[in-house]
């Protein structure tokens, strides 16, 4: 019976002592740096093992100390291993020499963007890039994305996900930038699907006015913050009183690292306020 299984262990040092170690996974398959130990989970870098047998005899491949490296390796080999059992002729890393593995950039880039970037870029991103991904299924390497993966593939799934035009347009941008990212550009911003500039809608006062009386008082005061300083959703969601100067008449939009919050583009600025709000505001 062809064997179809393969394992990743782990050499660490733990308490002065070196040991070979199963890696713990999350339920998503990803592997961690922590290692089962005594009955415990312990947190400990070393390096990777890749182990399976072949022809009844076991077989070890010393990899990296990359979770991500190690990972990949572990589901390449069980993807042989898995065609050679159903009889195919399988050569492993075929022209893999000097390529990135399409699956570990994505995953390295979405860590990268998560920790950079808001969490809602974060969010677009890793929908954009998981329809690339599973658009494009014989593509494992990043080096094997060609144009026509991107303008007729990918453009393709999210037309058939029932993507709006603008939404579109954005995540091809977010792919672009992922393949810049990686020196693979092989789409510009331009190659993006057009959208139609929509018109902007502005309320009108008897509107406003129908808002305003559906509101309590923190309620108003808060739509009124949106109106009077025309700051973004999150920039007066994280707002705190030590940021607005009533006696100038001016709100600080600035970082708050402790909260996970930064301006878009890093901007910090200082907002006038309506004479209005901050009546309001002391009120």
């Amino acid at each position: 019976m062809a064997n179809r299984v393969a394992w990743l262990t782990k050499r660490v040092k733990i308490g002065g002592q070196w040991f070979v170690r199963k890696p713990i996974s999350k339920t998503s398959g990803f592997v961690t740096e922590k290692v089962e130990h005594n009955g415990q989970s312990v947190h400990a870098p070393g390096t990777f093992v890749l182990e399976w047998y072949e022809a009844g005899k076991r077989q070890r491949k010393p990899l990296t100390n990359s979770v991500v490296e190690a990972g990949d390796a572990l589901r390449k080999k069980l993807r042989t291993l898995e065609g050679r059992a159903h009889g195919l002729t399988v050569v492993e890393d075929k022209g893999a020499k000097g390529k990135t593995s399409l699956e570990a950039a994505v995953r390295e880039y979405l860590e990268e963007v998560k920790l950079n970037r808001a969490h809602k870029t974060h969010l677009a991103y890793k929908r954009a890039l998981g329809m690339l991904v599973s658009a494009n299924p014989g593509c494992d390497f990043v080096q094997d994305l060609e144009r026509r993966n991107l303008m007729v593939n990918f453009v393709r799934a999210m037309k058939e996900a029932g993507l709006g035009d603008r939404t579109q347009n954005n995540l091809f941008g977010a792919i672009v930038t992922f393949l810049h990212a990686q020196g693979h550009p092989v789409v510009t911003r331009k190659d993006a699907p057009d959208y139609p500039e929509a018109e902007i809608e502005t309320y009108s006062a008897e509107e406003l006015g129908h808002l305003f009386g559906a509101c309590n008082a923190i309620e108003r005061l808060t739509f009124q913050f949106f109106l009077g300083t025309g700051c973004r959703e999150r920039e007066v969601a994280f707002a705190t009183w030590k940021d607005v100067d009533l006696t100038a008449g001016t709100f600080a939009v600035k970082a708050k690292p402790a909260m996970g919050f930064k301006p878009k583009d890093s901007e910090e600025r200082t907002v006038p306020i309506p004479s209005t709000l901050v009546r309001d505001s002391r009120s």
